[in-house]
């Protein structure tokens, strides 16, 4: 994949409609280094043009200059100077990483490069909402995505439908036809909740690991599910946020290696806060 086409998603991703918003200050000229129209009293990355101010974990830093856009950081520390914070860097002593991609689900539309399951994917109120009884997903196909990457997102279950449930992270998408697919998250069938790394094909779960996650698949808890895809093999961890963590779900090799990443949900609505791809170029 070509570093252009794939580190350019960075200035496509952080492009957001606000969900605080400011005063236009001055409109650019003396106190307005980054001539974004927000006075530098007032602007939350005033060396970087940021002129709707999302501030997606409200530490006081705006989205387009945090290091770590979707965890509170405000001191910034930054072992390894990679510009990834050291609250998110997944290898905060060794310098390379870089935030490849942060989605925080604002706007009304998908971003250029993704698509979603037509009827199943809206954005809006910053949030994505995956609604399905059966399978929905959305991917980001305009690139190839290619280990290491840690990929992170945050949801809510708002409402479940039938007797099979799943949400996940999803890389190493072959489009097929059929679809292929390394999976990351919850799935909960048969009464028994697991915290689950597998491989999907054609809408099926066709080999996995995982084990059961203590408290039960909640309703409007926040979660947090984490995959760490390494080009020797992958780990799946999800968390309720102030809360535990699954025992991480791990294989040695990953199912797969490039492809196009997203988000995929069954039998379920979820509401999705962000997706942020930490990977190196």
């Amino acid at each position: 994949m070509a570093a252009g086409v794939r580190w350019g998603w960075v200035a496509l991703s952080l492009v957001a409609c606000g969900r605080v918003g400011f005063d236009a200050g001055d409109g650019g000229g003396a106190g307005d280094r980054d001539g974004d129209g927000i006075h530098d009293d007032d602007d939350r990355c005033p060396e970087t043009a940021d002129p709707d101010q999302h501030d997606e974990d409200g530490d006081g830093v705006g989205d387009a200059c945090d290091g770590c856009p979707h965890v509170p950081d405000a001191l910034g520390g930054d072992a390894d100077g990679d510009g990834v914070g050291d609250a998110c860097d997944p290898r905060p002593t060794e310098a390379g990483d870089a935030i490849a991609l942060f989605w925080p689900m604002t706007g009304a539309t998908l971003p250029p490069g993704w698509v979603g399951d037509t009827g199943s994917a809206t954005v809006g109120g910053d949030r994505l909402t995956l609604a399905a009884d059966g399978a929905a997903q959305v991917l980001a196909t305009a690139a190839s995505w290619t280990p290491p990457l840690t990929i992170v997102t945050r949801y809510r279950v708002e409402v479940l439908s039938g007797s099979n449930h799943t949400i996940s992270i999803v890389d190493a998408v072959d489009l097929g036809p059929p679809t292929v697919a390394q999976k990351c998250g919850q799935s909960l069938a048969a009464g028994s909740l697991d915290n689950e790394l597998g491989r999907v094909s054609g809408g099926t779960t066709v080999e996995a690991v995982g084990d059961p996650y203590p408290d039960g698949l909640m309703l409007a808890v926040p979660y947090v599910t984490t995959l760490a895809h390494d080009p020797d093999g992958a780990r799946c961890v999800t968390t309720v946020v102030g809360g535990i963590a699954s025992a991480p779900a791990m294989r040695q090799p990953a199912y797969g290696d490039a492809g196009a990443l997203g988000l995929r949900v069954r039998g379920a609505t979820v509401a999705f806060d962000y997706l942020v791809v930490i990977g190196q170029p």
